[in-house]
């Protein structure tokens, strides 16, 4: 169902429980008997609890939409968001995998069809799962440093969950710990030029 039409309609329920609320506390004081009390208490906790779905749901469509946002970005910032492409250094794709990081997380990428045929040995869904794994995994072997460090400062650089994973991307998980390890002074760059501390801030923005 369409993120619109969900939260219609979660209106829609909160606009009837209003509804009902108002008709009983509209009710005399002097009339309300026990029944019509436990009835109006009924629908005032079924109102705050419809209220709290819907905040929790809402944001988790939030986090849904920024994660999104987020590989968007590092898509452009990788490869122009081209599922297709291999850079001079042999990696692939639009996020630009390289050999040994598909098959950390157990992708088997033939990367001589990938020159002659690349939507046939990596299509760009795979591509996209392929990513998701390998944040997953990023994430679970960085948890300690994300809890440590995010909100914090490191030699000039902002921390972020999200500039964290988008680091590991560039630098692998053992370039990141060793760049916290050292307070900042471990800061490699790639062949391109872009250093973990750039990617980190780069991305810091995102709230994953």
């Amino acid at each position: 169902m369409p993120l619109i039409i969900r939260n219609l309609n979660a209106m829609k329920r909160v606009f009837l429980l209003i509804t009902a609320s108002a008709f009983y506390l509209h009710t005399s004081s002097s009339h309300i008997s026990l029944a019509d009390s436990k009835r109006m208490e009924a629908v005032s906790l079924l109102l705050e609890q419809t209220k709290k779905q819907i905040r929790e749901q809402m944001e988790e469509e939030r986090r849904m939409l920024e994660w999104e946002r987020f590989l968007a970005h590092l898509a452009f910032s990788e490869s122009a968001g081209n599922p297709d492409t291999i850079n001079t250094l042999g990696y692939i794709g639009k996020y630009q995998f390289g050999r040994a990081a598909l098959r950390d997380i157990g992708f088997d990428v033939d990367f001589d069809e990938f020159r002659t045929n690349p939507s046939g040995a990596f299509p760009e869904n795979v591509q996209d799962l392929a990513i998701e794994a390998w944040f997953e995994r990023n994430e679970r072997l960085l948890q300690k440093e994300i809890e440590r460090y995010s909100g914090t400062i490191v030699n000039g650089t902002p921390v972020t969950k999200a500039g964290i994973l988008a680091a590991s991307h560039l630098g692998g998980v053992g370039g990141v710990r060793r760049f916290f390890r050292t307070g900042g002074a471990f800061n490699p760059s790639d062949a391109y030029g872009t250093s973990i501390s750039k990617y980190m801030k780069k991305f810091s923005g995102f709230d994953i």
